[in-house]
């Protein structure tokens, strides 16, 4: 296996370890298609966009905040890390040569694993794909053993390139894909950079590098729940992240029955209103009006075991997300329902 670890690029900065030149002019930009073998909205989300804001703060493509400070290109996560198991495939966005690769990094959260040192290899496992005129494409935190290129090969659009996996700097399951020109991070949503983003409107996507299919598939979709469930006992945001919060415990006996979720895109003044019933009737709620912003967002609701155990029957967990019109994101209510049913 080779490994060329001079190839990627840092979570601070392009310069050093890549060549940074000057942005000349964008000549034949690749055309994009989505990298991930998953359905939006369904069983993936776009976790976090390029941050076009060139200071301290950030600011995704439709002028939301869906990204992190400096961050450099687009986060593409799955529902919570059981979902590595099913191998979910990564593939190359536009035709190429691989030019970089690393292959044997663990998948392993790095809140889980603070002390590991990954200093140089933020990336983990990973592809860098050379698109010719300066462009390049590269994809990190692939799953251990799952690179399936090598260095110097020539790859096709939609040609698998590894699977999702947990490795390097991050703590969730997804693929970092950074577009580059001349070792410059690009949005691929409309084809700017911190430096051109001003010159965009926010939510305009005329300049998209993605195909229009991509375009279709990749709404800006936002705030949204990923996760929901109903169990037995008092939920942790660690069960929920590692997709251990599977409902097996809820029975008559269950000490408690909790509604959770975990939520991401959350904006100042939306409000997220969450109840927990049976047969109709209401057993815990609760409403939220946000007043900053949530990359991430765990709740649980509930109420604990009555003295004649939990009656049987089908329970409910319903939330509804609402942001007001006029902000960047979904213009509406969305409702999610989980249910768990008590067996007689």
């Amino acid at each position: 296996m080779v490994r060329i670890y001079n190839l990627w690029i840092k979570a601070a900065s392009f310069c050093g370890l890549l060549i940074c030149a000057p942005i000349a002019a964008f000549a034949a930009p690749p055309t994009l298609a989505f990298p991930v073998d998953c359905t939006p909205g369904v069983d993936c989300w776009v976790r976090k966009y390029v941050d076009l804001d060139p200071s301290k703060g950030r600011r995704d493509y439709a002028g939301g905040t869906v990204t992190g400070d400096g961050h450099k290109g687009t986060d593409i996560g799955l529902r919570n890390e059981a979902d590595i198991a099913r191998r979910v495939a990564v593939m190359a966005a536009a035709a190429g040569r691989v030019v970089g690769i690393r292959d044997q990094m663990p998948d392993q959260n790095v809140r889980d694993h603070p002390a590991f040192n990954i200093a140089g290899k933020e990336c983990g496992n990973g592809v860098r794909i050379d698109h010719g005129e300066g462009w390049t494409t590269q994809y990190c935190h692939l799953q251990r053993g799952s690179v399936a290129v090598q260095v110097g090969e020539t790859v096709a659009v939609g040609q698998q390139l590894g699977t999702i996996g947990l490795s390097g700097s991050t703590e969730f399951p997804h693929v970092h894909m950074t577009l580059a020109k001349n070792g410059v991070p690009v949005d691929p949503f409309n084809g700017a950079t911190a430096a051109t983003a001003a010159t965009e409107a926010p939510g305009s996507v005329a300049n998209a590098l993605w195909n229009a299919q991509t375009l279709k598939r990749l709404t800006y979709d936002v705030p949204a729940v990923s996760d929901l469930g109903i169990t037995g006992h008092a939920p942790n945001v660690v069960e929920a992240r590692r997709g251990q919060l599977t409902g097996d415990d809820v029975d008559g006996e269950a000490a408690v029955m909790a509604g959770w979720l975990r939520a991401f895109g959350v904006a100042p003044g939306d409000r997220l209103r969450v109840e927990l019933r049976h047969k109709g009737a209401s057993l815990s709620d609760k409403i939220i009006i946000f007043d900053r912003s949530h990359l991430k967002y765990f709740l649980f609701i509930g109420r604990k075991r009555p003295a004649g155990g939990w009656p049987a029957g089908s329970y409910e967990f319903e939330a509804t997300l609402e942001r007001d019109r006029g902000k960047p994101g979904y213009d509406g209510v969305r409702r999610y329902v989980a249910t768990q049913i008590v067996a007689e």
